[in-house]
């Protein structure tokens, strides 16, 4: 592990790193977001991924103020890696050019990294917004943050933080840039989960995270301008095996797998769900398979039993008892 933890000063120069693909329609509330920060950032980098609407004539509109620059389509992965290189900031801050910071989230973070100069990476908390529903809620329960925090503004285990229910969105967290290029930037062709394999990479070397309970962003979810990409169920669950499967000879190395486990479990819970009610019961005996190590054999047997009865009945006896049956996992 290197020693890049240093002392924060005043002037510490920070990159805020957007990218972009086909977001006409939401750029400017990100950008109008960024300049509106208590403590503006120093540099303000979008990458336009190959947008063939008119993303870069919004973008232009701020003038100098923003980096604008454009490359062929090739991924959310690639667009950020390629504002981390261009970047001149020593911390490097990232934002989803779909959604919005809140007007303390930079001011806020760089105050737990003054109070903690051994601290190489801060997490936010953060709002989620479910597209066409009218209020967003938090990631993270406020008070329960503060509670797990205790008096201090640190965690010791960010994948601890995780079992417990701290997100890993990109557009809630900063970070140093140099332990960015020492484990690897985003991994380039991951087409889901990325932003959580990055973490878990930043957080085996790095474990100790700074966060702030208040939610300080909005993280859009299912937005069809968004900048996620569409993958079935078991494209992205392919994906998400993968993750577990290069993680946990680590994690299990640092004594940290169960905590590994229990941050994807309602990940994949939440899809056996979704397999279930659609009646899908082929993909969801497969995926009961895939999982059957993270789901747990006695959340996995109750699932498989539902699945034999009528889809009629199979419905409502899930929901009916759905919480029991999730947490015969834990």
């Amino acid at each position: 592990m290197a020693a890049v933890a240093g002392s924060i000063s005043d002037d510490v120069n920070v990159s805020v790193v957007i990218p972009a693909f086909n977001v006409e329609g939401c750029i400017s509330d990100a950008l109008d977001s960024v300049f509106a920060q208590r403590r503006p950032p120093d540099e303000v980098i979008v990458v336009d991924d190959g947008s063939t609407d008119r993303t870069g004539d919004r973008v232009g509109g701020y003038g100098p103020a923003v980096r604008y620059l454009f490359q062929e389509n090739a991924g959310p992965s690639a667009a950020r890696n390629h504002g981390i290189e261009a970047a001149s900031g020593e911390w490097i801050a990232f934002l989803d050019s779909d959604d919005v910071w809140l007007p303390d989230k930079l001011a806020a973070e760089l105050d737990i990294l003054r109070r903690n100069p051994d601290l190489v990476w801060v997490c936010s908390n953060h709002y989620l917004q479910v597209f066409g529903e009218e209020a967003p809620f938090p990631r993270f329960d406020p008070t329960l943050a503060e509670n797990y925090l205790g008096v201090g503004d640190t965690f010791e285990s960010f994948l601890q933080a995780m079992g417990r229910g701290l997100g890993w969105d990109p557009t809630a967290f900063i970070v140093r840039k140099e332990v960015l290029h020492e484990v690897g930037l985003f991994r380039v062709g991951l087409n889901y989960a990325e932003d959580l394999d990055l973490c878990l990479r930043i957080a085996h070397r790095y474990p100790k995270v700074g966060f702030v309970p208040l939610p300080l962003a909005v993280h859009q979810v299912d937005r069809p301008d968004g900048l996620c990409q569409r993958q079935s169920i078991p494209e992205k669950m392919r994906v998400l095996r993968r993750i577990y499967d290069e993680h946990s000879l680590t994690a299990r190395n640092n004594n940290t797998i169960e905590h590994l486990v229990a941050t994807l479990r309602p990940i994949v819970q939440d899809n056996v769900r979704t397999l279930l009610l659609a009646a899908q019961s082929r993909e969801s005996r497969r995926l009961l398979k895939q999982f059957e190590d993270v789901l747990g054999l006695a959340y996995v047997s109750k699932i498989r039993l539902l699945l034999m009865l009528p889809e009629s009945l199979r419905n409502k006896v899930y929901l009916k008892a759905e919480w029991r049956i999730r947490g015969l996992a834990l």
